[in-house]
């Protein structure tokens, strides 16, 4: 993640060294499946492949310009719902069962009192 950040921070070299020179930068698309997901599958990651790092190996523009292009094929990710939007879903369905309840009941009254004068 150090490296997918884009920060070279001197603290972050010793991570990043490690993480490059245990995955491959020959093959393109074996690196970008080193890569956790959410990020080999976003637009910013030609940048990153334009890096000093993958110069040093040869990429070519023309690859580089490939990556980029197929890691545009992936939509949005998903953020996951936090307590906060679990719990205000929960109050919204609880007062939308309330208010159909309440239909529910209303009716059934209304329906028994007209039944009740009808058979007087």
């Amino acid at each position: 993640m150090l490296f997918a950040s884009g920060a070279r921070k001197p603290e972050y070299g010793a991570a990043i060294a490690l993480f490059l020179s245990r995955n491959s930068r020959k093959n393109p698309d074996q690196f970008l499946s080193a890569l956790p997901r959410m990020v080999s599958k976003h637009k910013h990651l030609a940048g990153l492949i334009a890096s000093r790092e993958f110069e040093l190996e040869g990429w070519s523009a023309e690859t580089r310009k490939a990556l980029s292009t197929a890691s545009d094929d992936v939509g949005p990710v998903k953020k996951p719902l936090t307590v906060r939007d679990r719990l205000l879903v929960g109050l919204v369905l609880s007062i939308l069962l309330l208010v159909l309840l309440s239909c529910i009941v209303g009716f059934v009254t209304m329906a028994t009192t007209i039944w009740a004068a009808l058979t007087v």
